[in-house]
Order: C-alpha cells, then structure tokens, then sequence
C-alpha cells in the first residue's frame, strides 16, 4: 500500500506541467499518464528504466521529484516510516517492531531506534560525501547544476537506481577515478544492505569502545563479531566483483570486434561488474 500511494503521488506530481520540460514559446504541458507512471514506479523501485530521457524531458522540478523519490524507494518505507513515527515522538509499535526486526535483520527490539538512527547518518554522509567527490565531473557547469548533478547521481548511484542526467549514461568516462572509484563505491556500500553495514559499524564501534569506552553506549557495543550472513554477503560480493571484472576482461580479449581481437580498459571491466549487478550505469555501450 504504502509503494502503491508512494507511485501514485510521484504520478500525479510528474504529470504537473512544471515536472516537464518545455519547448520555448509552446504552451505549458505536462507529461502523458503512462509516462509520468512508468518513471514513478521505475524510480520509487530504483529499477533505472526509463522512457523519456531523464535529463531532457524533465524539468529540474521533475528531476527532484524522481530524485525524491529514488530515495524514499532506497531507503525503504518501513524505514522511513520508523524514522517519522519516532521523530514525532509517537514512537514505534510493537507490531511495527517485529515487522522492522524482519526487514532488519536484528533480533532484538530495543536496537530499532539507534539502528534507524544509524542507516539515516550513513545514507546522509555517504551521499553528501560521494555528492563533494563527483562535483568535478561536471566542472564546466554554472555552480548550481554542479551541486544539482552531483547530488543526483550519488543518490542515485547510493540507492542503486541507475537514473542519470547525461544523454549517455558515463559512457567514455570510465577512466576517470570519480566515476570507477566514487561511484563504484556508492553502488557497493548502498548494494550490500543495510543490515550489513549496521552490522559491520557495531563491529567497528566495538573496537573503538576498547580504545574509547566512554564514547559509546553499551546497546552500539553490543556487537562482537560479523554475522554468518553479514560475513556470507561480504565475500560473495568480493568474488562478484572481482570474478566480473576478471571474466568481463577475458571475454572481451578473447572475442571479436570488427574481425580483430577486442579488448576493454580494466576500468569499465571493474564499473561494468560492479553497475549491472545492480545499478544499471554504464560506460561503455552495451
């Protein structure tokens, strides 16, 4: 219900004639249902698909509007939901608590709301940090479409959306180390889970509270060691990564483009193993 509502508001906010961009001295029109349809559900279910080009069909109002909506849709609703419940001080429900432990993955009740806490401060600082570092990539830009861009992408490539302003994705910038190296790592940290990421930084806050004990609370020190699925995820990850970049490269050397030998820099080999996991960028035509 709550991604059937999510769909239908970022529906009907896209068919506003402000969400559209317009041709100069043509009468305001918004966009038709379906399209405004599609690209809400595409964005709210951080699938990338789209059937209007992002950066020109839509106006910057309409731009934000997919780009709040990859992230309510990345963030999930059951979290956004929590977040909400407890900033108004209503607090969470224990039905609402089983429901989030399952989604979670956390046994106990009373780590919801540091762990709520957590994903929010690592989805903040994540994206504002990956925002500064991709802001050269469109160092020819007026300031405000700097900014503008920059946090686009890295929510986008945050919350494995794959939605992207440019008419051809990042294709032909592979090499550069904002787009193999930031973006790549965006897609992996918001790729693994949350449930993941909270477990490894109560295991880094464990070893912090042995140099520190008294900067921690005893709920953040809890946590020991990595769990069976967290440690699972992890290397599956690695051997994902690593095995794709590796066999992307073979593949390519060993098939044939024009009737010759073909190769592919081991860059896009990394951001292509890296992206279709997931993501849905790219830097080479596929």
């Amino acid at each position: 219900s709550s991604f059937l509502i999510l769909i239908a508001v970022g529906t009907m906010a896209l068919m506003l004639p402000r969400c559209r961009a317009q041709a100069p001295g043509a009468p305001p029109a918004g966009a038709p249902f379906f399209e405004a349809l599609f690209t809400a559900t595409s964005a709210s279910c951080v699938t990338g698909l789209v059937v209007e080009e992002t950066g020109s069909y839509w106006s910057r109002a309409g731009q934000t509007v997919i780009l709040c909506l990859m992230q309510l849709g990345g963030l999930g609703i059951m979290t956004c939901g929590a977040f909400f419940a407890i900033a108004m001080g209503r607090g969470v429900q224990l039905r609402e608590f089983s429901t989030l432990r399952e989604i979670l993955t956390t046994e106990r009740a009373v780590s919801i709301r540091p762990m709520i806490a957590s994903i929010l401060i690592l989805t903040a600082v994540a994206e504002v940090c990956g925002a500064g570092l991709l802001s050269g990539l469109w160092s020819d830009r007026a300031l405000s479409d700097r900014l503008f861009l920059s946090c686009f992408h890295s929510v986008s490539a945050f919350c494995n959306a794959g939605f992207s302003l440019t008419g051809d994705s990042f294709v032909g910038r592979g090499g550069e180390w904002r787009v193999w190296g930031v973006l790549s790592l965006l897609i992996v940290i918001g790729g693994l889970g949350f449930p993941v990421v909270w477990d490894m930084l109560q295991v880094g806050v464990r070893s912090l509270s042995r140099l520190r004990p008294g900067i921690v609370s005893r709920e953040l020190r809890a946590g020991r060691r990595l769990s069976l699925s967290s440690r699972l995820v992890l290397v599956t990850t690695v051997c994902l990564l690593l095995g794709g970049a590796g066999m992307i490269t073979l593949l390519e050397l060993t098939g044939t483009t024009g009737g010759g030998a073909g190769s592919i820099d081991p860059a896009d080999a990394w951001f292509q193993s890296v992206t279709v996991r997931t993501a849905g960028f790219n830097t080479i035509d596929i």
